[in-house]
């Protein structure tokens, strides 16, 4: 993932999966997994993920793990973005 002030780019093997603009809606979301509210992203304008940063490491919440749902974990490696 890359990210910009208000661009995003998803990348997977140096494919794009995913692009555009993105905001931040702080407080908004739910740690599905033991109910506490954390920030969100809107994606495009679309139903928001929520999310945590935590020094380098950004975690994305999709669904409760109980449920098949996944925490997708990503570690800044570059500065330039």
């Amino acid at each position: 993932m890359k990210f910009t002030q208000t661009e995003f780019v998803m990348s997977y093997k140096d494919s794009v999966v995913r692009s555009g603009s993105y905001a931040i809606s702080p407080g908004t979301g739910t740690d599905l997994n033991i109910g506490r509210k954390i920030d969100q992203f809107v994606f495009n304008n679309e139903p928001a993920e929520s999310f945590e940063l935590k020094n380098d490491t950004l975690k994305i919440y999709q669904g409760a793990i109980f449920a098949d749902g996944v925490i997708l974990m990503y570690v800044k490696i570059d500065d330039s973005y």
